[in-house]
């Protein structure tokens, strides 16, 4: 983690570390309550210690922030670290996505605009196995 703030002129502290540590390890996007909780079971981070640190590591492309369906935000590495995920519309169940179905399609964009593509987001609502066998 340490090198990834380096590269990025942050200053490695802490609770820089513990934070971009929780995301790096989520097999998820995950939202900044849930960051917090995770930190402060073990260390004494404050709330708007996480929010300002995620704020901070946006701003400098290290993370992307993402709204969802549930209109919450969610927060992942960018890069070839980011995930997608698929999300169950009736119990909420999500599921990730190993392969980004994106890299290709980003490629060809960049090529035919001359965008610098910085990130992207997927989410795919649908139903789950176990919901549509309930359903049946």
């Amino acid at each position: 983690m340490s090198k990834i703030l380096k590269e990025n002129n942050l200053k490695n502290t802490p609770s820089r570390e513990l934070i971009l540590n929780v995301i790096k390890k989520n097999t998820l996007p995950i939202t900044a309550e849930d960051v917090y909780q995770i930190v402060n079971k073990k260390n004494n981070v404050n709330l708007s210690t996480v929010y300002r640190t995620l704020n901070t590591l946006c701003n400098k492309g290290v993370i992307m922030k993402q709204m969802m369906h549930d209109k919450k935000t969610y927060y992942q590495l960018t890069g070839h670290n980011h995930k997608h995920i698929l999300v169950c519309e009736i119990c909420g169940s999500k599921t990730p996505i190993e392969d980004c179905p994106m890299h290709h399609l980003e490629d060809k964009i960049e090529k035919e605009t001359g965008f610098k593509i910085k990130g992207h987001n997927l989410e795919i609502l649908g139903i789950c196995k176990s919901c549509q066998q309930k359903l049946k």
